[in-house]
């Protein structure tokens, strides 16, 4: 976790990130414990803040597992970020897959020993519960270690 290069986008809550370096292959953040089933369907969004104008976030792998952290894991896919002079920002990215009800991990890998680096901020599930029409938020709190769980309440994001 980092309080440096605080997030920026429209709602961003400007506090920790999660700092994916790219001094080793597969630096990972992994968020487990939490379960999606009865909701569907069940979208990822968050931001991301990448150090390069020439990558496009594709060394940016983003995974879910319906099986817990053992996996096996899923990609989620999400949009292509934009390359070029005034990229290298905070962007908010909203996958285009769809997670299936019943996920309870997922996780962000930075794949790339050299380049860039990667942080990851405001963290949101979105989804509707089957047995009712109010929509249902899951978010990770901020906290002071990488190991905060999610909590949620029905029409509320926390």
């Amino acid at each position: 976790m980092r309080t440096t290069t605080p997030s920026t986008y429209t709602g961003a809550s400007g506090a920790g990130n999660v700092f994916l370096t790219n001094n080793a292959a597969a630096k990972t953040y992994l968020i487990a414990g939490f379960s999606t089933t009865g909701y569907a369907p069940i979208t990822l969004s968050f931001g991301v803040y990448k150090n390069s104008t020439t990558s496009n976030g594709s060394e940016l792998s983003v995974e879910y597992s319906t099986s817990g952290i053992a996996g096996p894991w899923n990609i989620i896919t999400i949009p292509a970020l934009p390359t070029g002079t005034g990229t290298a920002i905070w962007h908010y990215v909203t996958s285009t897959g769809v997670i299936p009800s019943g996920a309870n991990a997922i996780r962000f890998t930075n794949t790339n020993a050299t380049s860039p680096q990667f942080r990851i901020d405001d963290i949101t599930l979105t989804g509707t519960p089957s047995t009712s029409t109010s929509e249902i938020q899951l978010q990770q709190p901020v906290g002071s270690d990488a190991t905060c769980g999610f909590s949620y309440s029905s029409g509320t994001q926390l």
